[in-house]
């Protein structure tokens, strides 16, 4: 929390962050679970929320649109959770054991993970240059899963507009929901 409040000096405070520091947390200690000491699964969660709070900055800092900082939590901590397991696995890592065969082995498949990201990176910011990763004010309103036929919400916007359609109705007539409720009692 506090390296949020310096981090984000001219923002407002962020609700999300702590529970997704937490999640970074878990997400930071999954790639090592079994091969890292107790004592320091503690300090990897530490530092994964740490590294949370900075990717969040960074990510905000390119214009990307991640409105649950899912990036943050998963891409931040899980990198920190490969690199974490070449620093302090209990029979392997460099700070425990001295030897960097480790390391070397977690941040060459960081390096080859993170090397898979780009042509994806690439093409998701030329799509975004092209202005073709918006949908239209219609589909925004209605959601974007109708466009695909789907209905995640159906049951939802059905009551909706149920509830729209009473409304206005009793707005015609001259009648509050609340006047109906009374009525009705």
């Amino acid at each position: 929390m506090l390296l949020t409040r310096l981090a984000q000096r001219h923002s407002k405070f962020d609700a999300m962050c702590l529970p997704n520091g937490v999640v970074a947390g878990l997400v930071g200690i999954s790639a090592g679970c079994d091969a890292i000491s107790p004592a320091w699964s503690l300090a990897v969660g530490a530092v994964s929320a740490s590294v949370y709070v900075l990717t969040v900055e960074a990510v905000k800092r390119m214009r990307v649109d991640d409105v649950v900082n899912a990036f943050a939590v998963h891409g931040g901590g899980g990198s920190w959770s490969l690199l974490a397991v070449g620093l302090l696995h209990k029979d392997t890592g460099l700070i425990t054991t001295g030897v960097a065969d480790q390391l070397w082995s977690q941040l060459l498949g960081f390096l080859l993970l993170s090397a898979l990201l780009v042509p994806f990176a690439g093409a998701t910011l030329v799509l975004r240059r092209l202005k073709l990763l918006r949908v239209g004010e219609k589909e925004e309103e209605e959601g974007l899963d109708t466009v695909f036929g789907l209905h995640a919400y159906e049951r939802h916007s059905n009551f909706v507009a149920r509830h729209r359609m009473i409304s206005s109705l009793l707005n015609d007539a001259g009648y509050s929901a609340e006047q109906l409720l009374e009525a009705l009692r």
